[in-house]
C-alpha cells in the first residue's frame, strides 16, 4: 500500500481509507489481507 500511495502521491492512510469505502460500497472485499502481504482478489 505505501508504494502505490507514492506512486499516487497520496498518503498511505488516504488510499486505505478509499479502498476501505470502495469496498464497502460495492459489498465484496477487493483485497486479501494477510498480515504485510495484500493480493488483488
Amino acid at each position: 500500500m505505501a508504494k502505490a500511495a507514492e506512486e499516487l502521491d497520496i498518503s498511505q492512510p488516504s488510499l486505505s481509507y478509499a479502498i476501505s469505502t470502495l469496498e464497502k460500497e460495492i459489498g465484496i472485499p477487493l483485497f486479501e489481507k494477510d498480515g504485510r502481504n495484500i493480493k488483488l482478489r
